[in-house]
This record gives structure tokens, sequence and C-alpha cells, in this order.
């Protein structure tokens, strides 16, 4: 494309216009530095609170240096005004670096001097300081009191951002103290009020921490809301610090909602960015959600090894629920070890400290815990007691998460006991508390956040990529420029432009490709969100039978007490009795039919979601298939196999994700399985079979063939096999997801095709095809 000067001057223009905020931060920094040096005596001072107040968030050591100059200065100034400013603000460098301690003397000390002088505002933003640090040393008390006396002389004084920030900080508290409507109440105040003073900054970080509110009150769909708000504005600003909270606060949302490997990826990048900026406290929290989540994934040494030196940096920072929070965690892996005893030691010192504490909402966490061991350790008693205790303070509490584990609980204690109708009491007011969390409504709400969120990160990828397309557009313009200048070169330009010319047509490749990508990521997250929906159905529908299941084994029992009465021959009802204990044994037949039923839709809507990593196909098809032929050994007992491997050792490293491509040659081995022990069945002789796997590189794909001498698909079935819910099978002995779920994996997420290649009356075949995703090796020095 042409270009002409004006477009080259816009060019230049640009680039000066857009500077990064960090480098924009950085001239402000340089400038105060040039005024400073210019400045002498008093006069110094205001300067060096300017250079403080720019440097405390990223470099809180340069600042103090700084603020100690200015203390240094103030006996020369006679100005307790400044003085008082200088306290304050070296307290506020103190609470950056976890120094909560020596914050609260800077508050004190600024606090005096203000009252000795009679400054309302001094003694204002004192008391804000004060209340700011005993929160954080969990003073909550103190910390109230501090608070809403700073907040009464803000609003005395009409002071709106002083106003702001005391209530922001009085929503932290009562959040902390589990008041969530109050504190809700308090951020909406503070965020009103930087909205009408267009504070983006302080904005969206009250709206971060209404997000925790909503988080704890289970209102999930508004939590994601208020944290995608707060992220985007962070981010827009490069504020990591802040950032760094609200990413934090992701991965515990996702925590909640199950979706345990994006909750790691959350806390894993918010540890990343605690150790760039230096925060001890900050790491500390990172390592606990770590620990938290492989709990979850059963990574238990990772989890304790996370957990444990979570607690080591908490109690160097002497933060007791830090402490108090990582024994109830490293309690709850050993449970998860089922070594029981251990896990009541570190439950037990964990809720010695909460109750010193008074925090509810993490009591009950403990108490729930408990209720878990005690159980385990056949200990229904003190299970019991423990269990109603925690449903009594979360009632208090009013949160709806914790109502709903509290009877949960407590209706499998009764269901366990035998206490039935108790049981279903609970069960009914678990199910009233989590239908108001997880009602259609609020899941369609959270569906359309992530997928609102995770488009806007792929749109923004795209734009940098169209972007840098434009920018490699202008510079070949410049450069075009630059030859035309110099035609005594002609044939150098004819050269240059040839090599930027190949270098657009590859970013153009790379666009497409980035495209073709966004699309496959689309569909994967179609993928996960069928799995979800399918899994919480099944989740829904397992409770229900679960009942079913139970109460029809206790009425048979009770009509085999009935049919053993002597008087029963001589009134005549022997017949009625056995219809109805052939009824009774139909209902439980079908009930647990329909719980395995169950069962295979949650092993099937396992989420596929995951990240692509190097893998040996060979081994890892090789793995699989045994694994698969140990289950199969376990379903059918008399089942005799052949299996022929014929591996192409050409295929080497490919780019995959290994349990997906696990999934599928499990479904497709069991498939095979069924059909030889079907076929058997029918000519009534040994189930004795053959299955060939084989795999191969062709010049662009990988192919797997699995085959089987089994008794075939009939034809008219053919075309309807890979439909969810569609099964060859006799009722009874499937699903029909299998297939459905293997054809969506290989073609979906990657790109390839899974068909039936043959499928007559002595076997069947299927062929998978991948498109090559090789890792290639590139020579060292290139």
């Amino acid at each position: 494309m042409p270009f002409s000067t004006p477009r080259i001057a816009l060019l230049v223009f640009l680039c000066l216009l857009f500077v990064r905020p960090d480098v924009r931060a950085q001239a402000q920094v340089d400038s105060l530095e040039q005024v400073l040096r210019q400045a002498t005596g008093a006069g110094r001072i205001p300067v060096l609170h300017d250079l403080t107040r720019a440097l405390r968030g990223p470099d809180p050591d340069e600042a103090r240096q700084y603020i100690q100059q200015a203390l240094d200065l103030y006996p020369s100034s006679n100005n307790d005004s400044l003085h008082a400013t200088g306290l304050l603000l070296l307290g506020t460098i103190h609470m950056r670096t976890a120094q909560f301690d020596s914050a609260v003397v800077r508050a004190m000390e600024g606090q005096t001097l203000a009252q000795l002088n009679g400054d309302s505002l001094h003694l204002a933003h004192a008391l804000l300081l004060r209340g700011d640090a005993n929160f954080r040393l969990r003073n909550y008390e103190a910390a109230v009191d501090f608070t809403q006396d700073a907040n009464t002389i803000f609003e005395q004084l009409a002071d709106s951002m002083g106003q702001s920030m005391a209530s922001l900080s009085l929503g932290n508290l009562q959040n902390n103290l589990g008041n969530y409507a109050a504190a809700l109440g308090y951020y909406e105040v503070a965020a009103n009020i930087q909205l009408a003073l267009g504070d983006d900054t302080r904005y969206a970080t009250i709206r971060s921490n209404m997000g925790v509110a909503n988080r704890r009150q289970g209102d999930y769909a508004k939590a994601i809301e208020n944290y995608l708000q707060a992220l985007e504005i962070f981010e827009a600003q490069n504020a990591s610090l802040r950032s760094v909270n609200v990413v934090t606060n992701l991965g515990v949302l996702y925590y909640f909602l199950n979706e345990f490997e994006e909750a790691l990826e959350f806390h894993t990048r918010a540890l990343a960015l605690n150790k760039a900026l230096d925060r001890p406290d900050g790491i500390a929290n990172a390592r606990s959600n770590q620990g938290v989540v492989f709990n979850e994934l059963g990574r238990f040494e990772e989890a304790l090894e996370a957990h444990r030196e979570a607690m080591a940096l908490e109690g160097e920072l002497g933060d007791k629920e830090g402490v108090a929070n990582a024994l109830n965690n490293i309690g709850l892996v050993y449970f998860n070890q089922r070594n029981y005893e251990e896990a009541l030691h570190y439950y037990d010192e964990s809720l010695i400290i909460k109750r010193e504490i008074g925090n509810p909402e993490i009591i009950v966490n403990t108490l729930h815990n408990l209720v878990d061991v005690h159980r385990e350790m056949t200990d229904d008693t003190e299970a019991f007691l423990v269990g109603k205790e925690a449903l009594e303070i979360a009632e208090k509490t009013r949160n709806m998460s914790l109502i709903r584990d509290s009877q949960q609980k407590l209706s499998a204690l009764y269901e366990a006991s035998g206490q039935f109708e108790e049981a279903l009491t609970a069960y009914k007011a678990y199910k009233t508390a989590h239908d108001s969390l997880f009602n259609s409504n609020s899941q369609s709400v959270i569906a359309e956040m992530q997928t609102r969120y995770r488009s806007r990160e792929k749109e923004q990828t795209i734009a940098l990529l169209e972007e840098e397309k434009t920018n490699q557009q202008l510079w070949i313009g410049i450069l075009l420029l630059g030859l035309v200048l110099i035609a005594a070169v002609a044939l150098l330009g004819y050269n240059g432009y040839r090599i930027k010319k190949r270098a657009l047509q590859s970013l153009d490749a790379a666009y497409e490709n980035l495209k073709t990508t966004q699309a496959q990521l689309i569909q994967r997250e179609k993928l996960a969100s069928l799995g979800q929906l399918t899994a919480g159905i099944a989740h829904e529908l397992n409770n229900p039978l679960n009942f079913v299941n139970n109460f029809s084994q206790l009425n048979k029992e009770m009509i085999d007490e009935v049919a053993a009465h002597d008087a029963l021959p001589a009134l005549g009802l022997k017949p009625i009795i056995e219809d109805i204990r052939l009824n009774q044994h139909k209902i439980l037949e079908h009930g647990q039919q329909a719980n395995q039923i169950v069962r295979s839709m949650m092993k099937h809507a396992q989420e596929g979601s995951g990240k692509k990593q190097q893998a040996a196909f060979n081994s890892l098809v090789d793995e699989y298939l045994n694994f698969a032929q140990h289950g199969a050994r376990l379903q059918y007992e008399a089942l005799q196999l052949e299996i022929d491997r014929q591996y192409d050792t050409d295929i080497g490293l490919v780019n995959v994700i290994p349990h997906e491509i696990g999934q599928v040659v499990i479904n497709l081995f069991n498939n095979a399985c069924d059909a030889i022990v079907e076929r058997a069945s029918a000519a009534g002789t040994p189930a004795i079979g053959n299955i060939l796997v084989s795999t191969q590189r062709s010049q662009d794909a990988i192919i797997v063939q699995i085959s089987d001498d089994g008794a075939g698909i009939p034809e008219a079935m053919r075309k309807d096999i890979f439909v969810p819910f569609f099964t060859t099978k006799a009722p009874g002995m499937g699903v029909g997801l299998g297939l459905s779920i293997s054809h969506d994996i290989v073609t979906q997420a990657y790109g390839g095709t899974l068909v039936l290649s043959e499928a007559d009356a002595s076997g069947a075949t299927f062929t998978l095809t991948f498109p090559d995703a090789r890792v290639e090796h590139q020579p060292v020095g290139t």
C-alpha cells in the first residue's frame, strides 16, 4: 500500500502518544527527582511526599528511603501537618510490606500529633490506618471501632473520598465477620462515591471486594460479574498488584464451581504475580489455594507441601487465621488419605484457633470436616453434635452455601442412622438452599460470564495479531519509501521487498491458523458446557434415586417381616404380599439400573478441557489399552482375549491432551469387548475373541484402528451410532454415550475423524484419524 509523508508523521505521533503506563510512571518519578535536586531545606518535604506516593506501590523500599529523608527534615519545617502526613505515608508503606504492627505505631504517632493540633483531617486518616492495620492483625473489634470513628469525622468534614475509603474498610471488616448483607451495603456506598468521582481504580477495587461477599453469600453469578468488571479495569491499567487479588478470587470461585483445573491455573498465575511483587502474605495465600486444589485432584504430597509452606509464612507474619486455615487444610489432606487420627488432630488444632478469632464462616468450615472424620471413625454421637452446631452457626450467618452444606451433612447422618423422616426433612432443606444457589437462571448467567470472559481474551489475542500485521504493513511501506529515495540500489530494494512480502505472507498464515485455533477452542467450550450440564443433571438425579433405592430396600425388609406372620395364610393375604414383593423387587431393580445410568452419565460428562502436552503417542495408547484390558477382566471374568498390537515406531512425540486420547481408546476397546461377549452369548460358546489395535503415520496424519471379531453392527443402526444415548446393546447393558463422546473429542477438539470403516457379521473396525501433531525437534544452534 502507498504511504505519504503525512502518514509517516502520524505513525511517529502515535508512537509517542501510546506510551506504556509504567514508562509514564517512571517519567513522573524522574521529573520529581529533578525537582528534588533543585529544592532546598524544608522545601524538599512536599516533593519527598510526592515521590513516596509514586513509589510505595511499585518500589516500597525506595519509597521508604524518601520518606525517611522527609522525617529528618520535619523539625526544621516546624509544620506538624507535614509531619503527620509523613508518619501516615510511612504507615502505608508498612502495610504494603505486611509490617502491620509497625503500621499501628506510625498511625498512633500521627493520631497523637493530629489531636494536639486539632487537625481533624489527619486524625481521621490516622484512625483509618489504625483500623486497617488492626484488621490485618485480625483484631476485628478494635478495627471496627477505629474505622467507624474515622468515617464519622469524614462525614463531618464532608470529605467524600474519605467516606468512600472508610466505607470500603467497613465493608471488608463485615465481609470477614460473615455479615455479608452489611458488607455489600458499605461497598455500595463506597462504589457510588468513586463512580461519581470518576476514580476507576478505586471503583474496580470495590467491585472486586463485592465479588468476595457475593461468593461467600452464594451468589456466584453476581460474583463473576463483579470480578470480571474489576479485572478488566485493572488489566487495562496494567495494575499487577490489584489484578493479583482478582485473579486469586477467580481461582477460589472456580474451585467452588468444581472446575479445579481452571482454579489451579488462576492460583498459579496469582503465585507468580505475588512473587514478582514480593508479597509474603500473597505468596502464602496462593500456596494455600494451590494446596486445596491439589488435594481435590488427588495430588496429596504436593498439597501437603503447599499447606506447610503457607503455614510457615503465615506464622512469620503473625496471621492466626492463616495458620488455622493451614492446619484445617492439612487435616483435609490426611482425611482424603484415610489417615483419620492425623486428620482429627489437625482439625482440633485449627478449631481452637478459629474459636479464638471468632469468624463464624471459618469455624463452620472446620466443623463440617469434623463431621466427616467422626463418621469415618464411627463416632456418630460426636458427629451429630458437631453437625448441629455447624447448622446453628450457619443459620445465624444467613450464608446459604454454609446452610446447604450443613443440611446435606445432617441428612446423610440421619439416613445412616435409620432416621429416614429426619433425613428427608434435612434433605428438603438442603435442596431449598441448593436451588437458591444453583437455579437455572444463575447457571445461565455464570455460563454467559465465563464465555464472555474467554471470548474477550481470544478477541484480545486476535486484535494483537491484527495490530502486529498492520505494523508489519506500515514498516513495509516505510522501507519502500526509503528504497525509493535510494533508487541507485534498486536491486537491493527489490530483494528487501521480497523478504518483507514473504514475512507478511507468513504473518497472514499465522493469522489464519489462529482463527482456526479459535474455532476449535469454541467447540471445546461447547463440549465442556455440555459436560457440565450433563453432570449437573446426573447429580440432581442421584440424590432422589438414592432415596428410592434406600426406601425400596427398607420396604423389602418390612415385606419379609409381614410375610413371616402366622396369621397371614388365614387371612388369605399371602398372594397379595407376594405380588407386593415382586413389585418391590422390580422397583429396586430398575432403581439400581437408573443409578447405573446416572453414574455412567457422570463418568462420561467429565470435563475434557486441559492443556496439550508432549506425549509418546504409542506409549499413551498402550497405557490406556492395558488399563481398559484390566477393567474388562473385572467385568467379564470368563472373557479370553488375544490382543494384537501393531504400532508404527515412526510416530514419536505428539502434542495432545493425554486423558482425552485415553478416554477414546478405553471407550472403543470396551465396545469391542461387549461385541465379543454378545456374539459368544448368542452362539452359546465361550467368550473368546481377538482385538487388533494399530497405529500408523501417513504423510500428514496419525491413524489409529481398533478391530474386533464380535457380533458386528446391523446396517440399519450404523448411521446412528455416534448419536448421544443411542446404543446397540440390550437394555441395561449400555448408556449410549461412549461413541458420542469419543466422536466429539476426535472431531471437535482435534479436527480429526472417527468412522466405522467395517461392521459386518464377523466384527467391526473403527478408524481414528488425527491431523499430525508430532513434536518437531530442531537441531542445536538453529
